[in-house]
């Protein structure tokens, strides 16, 4: 036998309606007598008050539901109004809705089955709209739960920060011309950095680059550094960053000429490494307000600093011979150099986390939507 209560034609042409809404039942008290809550529906014309929202019923907007009920289409006017049998009184969208996601207590003075509505009892002509309203707000809610138990899950992660920076690798990108002279085929050579123990006090920090990868870079230079079409650009990568931190592109020519003499330095940045530019002639485009993330300050031997130096540019003749990183002969001054590598550290490791914590958010958001 069911409860539903299905308004006939003369009902729905009255200015009331008296409806009992009935409590779902507990599954483990099957034979437990079902508890009914009495309400009366009438149209009012805002001459009464919902007690939820505090003001007139007929001006309570609930989403997705309507503001009053027509139940049946030879029905007068809309019903705009719930009176509870302790008299208080509620729009009835905002009270069904409230029953079904709560309990059947008075939002006001708390009488009632402490049980939630059973959507069944509601009038029939209005059952499948709340129906749809009541899984979109639990949807919500759990999605808003899911969140609270992401950020709980991030505030309590412990991040190994040393394996986080172990991850930085430095990048030198050289654009050869093909055999035809027509293309240019990009040369990599990639190294993992460190930082070096007695400078990592200040905002950027002094990195270094393996002695294989200072070996191998200072042969490509002194291969292509006769030809005046070959262009250079250095990058700092990770596998949190979907992009890389570059340099701009430069000649090498070009840069070889500046550095012999003046001390220079490079910018890394997130906003350099544009593709489709004409890597051909020497990059001075002027970036505005790009976030540093790095610089690469290449010094001639003469006015070197004593520390070790992040990457030794030794470009003398001697293609065949290379040596080993180290003190460089003060006659060959002219022909060497010194570049050194100083990183934001907070900031670049500030990005990874950042990186990384986004990565999870939309991991477990993918998870939740498959699920729902």
């Amino acid at each position: 036998m069911t409860n539903e209560y299905t308004p006939s034609t003369s009902d729905c042409t009255s200015d009331t309606l008296d409806i009992l809404l009935r409590a779902e039942r507990n599954r483990q008290t099957r034979k437990e007598r079902c508890r009914r809550v009495q309400c009366t529906l009438s149209h009012t014309a805002g001459q009464e008050t919902c007690h939820i929202f505090h003001s007139p019923t007929n001006d309570v907007e609930v989403t997705g539901l309507p503001t009053a009920l027509l139940l049946h289409e030879k029905q007068g006017q809309p019903y705009d109004t719930a009176t509870l049998r302790c008299k208080h009184t509620f729009n009835p969208s905002a009270l069904f809705l409230h029953f079904l996601l709560t309990d059947m207590r008075c939002p006001v003075c708390r009488q009632g089955p402490e049980a939630r509505m059973d959507i069944t009892s509601l009038p029939t002509a209005i059952q499948s709209q709340f129906g749809l309203q009541l899984q979109a707000v639990r949807e919500r809610v759990d999605m808003l739960e899911q969140e609270q138990a992401l950020q709980d899950i991030l505030d309590r992660t412990d991040i190994d920060m040393a394996s986080l920076e172990a991850e930085f690798t430095f990048l030198m990108q050289m654009y050869v011309p093909s055999h035809f002279g027509v293309v240019l085929t990009s040369q990599m050579l990639q190294t993992r950095i460190r930082p070096i123990p007695e400078h990592t006090s200040g905002q950027f920090v002094h990195y270094v680059t393996q002695h294989s990868f200072q070996r191998t870079f200072n042969g490509m230079l002194r291969q292509h550094l006769d030809d005046p079409r070959v262009c250079i650009v250095f990058q700092i990568q990770h596998p949190l960053l979907p992009m890389s931190l570059s340099t701009e592109t430069f000649n090498l020519q070009t840069l070889h000429e500046t550095i012999r003499q003046n001390e220079f330095v490079a910018s890394i940045s997130l906003d350099y490494s544009m593709p489709g530019e004409n890597i051909l002639t020497m990059n001075n485009r002027n970036v505005q307000e790009s976030r540093i993330m790095g610089t690469l300050v290449f010094t001639p031997h003469s006015t070197a600093p004593s520390i070790a130096p992040s990457i030794q540019m030794d470009t003398t003749s001697n293609a065949n011979n290379v040596p080993e990183p180290g003190p460089v002969d003060q006659t060959d001054a002219q022909w060497n150099s010194n570049a050194t590598l100083l990183i934001h550290r907070d900031g670049l490791l500030a990005l990874c986390l950042t990186n990384l914590q986004q990565s999870i958010q939309q991991s477990i958001y993918d998870t939740i939507r498959e699920s729902l």
